[in-house]
């Protein structure tokens, strides 16, 4: 309706460039508003839905029903790449599945996110002392025939850091 009320409106020069921008302004102001207003009216559907997603990652979390737990972090993750709580969760149940490498990267994250919960870093320095043992027991299967000695004194030393 503005383009054809700019079209029929014949006005010279200078006024008619006038007349054109306020129609302009006027035109992206009722844009940007209702953007606004359909931005703030889904995200607070999305907050509601984010919320009642992670309490149900929770539960499956508490119930010991870690691979589901895990899938539903990383689906959160996905549509909410900035909430910290659901990468440091992500984090718990890649270690709870045995993927301590997988874990580290999670809780740097919720870090790089939220460097004040010192849940996460934590977590993150067991996550490492996890990945040590890890390696510690690779490199003593690969070569069990050698002087492993090191290698099992650093093991018990990390299962009596960490209990891992």
């Amino acid at each position: 309706m503005s383009c054809y009320f700019l079209r029929s409106v014949r006005l010279s020069g200078h006024a008619s460039a006038s007349c054109a921008h306020i129609v302009l302004v006027l035109l992206m102001l009722s844009v940007t508003s209702a953007c606004t207003h359909l931005q703030t009216s889904s995200g607070a559907r999305a907050d509601m839905s984010s919320s009642e997603r992670i309490d149900e990652a929770d539960r499956l979390y508490s119930r010991g029903r870690y691979s589901e737990a895990h899938q539903a972090y990383l689906d959160i993750t996905r549509d909410y790449p900035s909430f910290s709580y659901a990468w440091f969760k992500l984090g718990n149940t890649s270690i709870k599945t045995g993927h301590a490498d997988l874990s580290v990267a999670c809780y740097e994250r919720a870090i790089s996110l939220d460097g004040n919960d010192q849940r996460y870093w934590y977590n993150l320095s067991l996550a490492h002392l996890q990945l040590a043992k890890q390696r510690a027991q690779a490199a003593l299967q690969r070569n069990p025939q050698a002087d492993n000695s090191q290698l099992i004194q650093l093991i018990a030393q990390i299962d009596a850091a960490g209990q891992l």
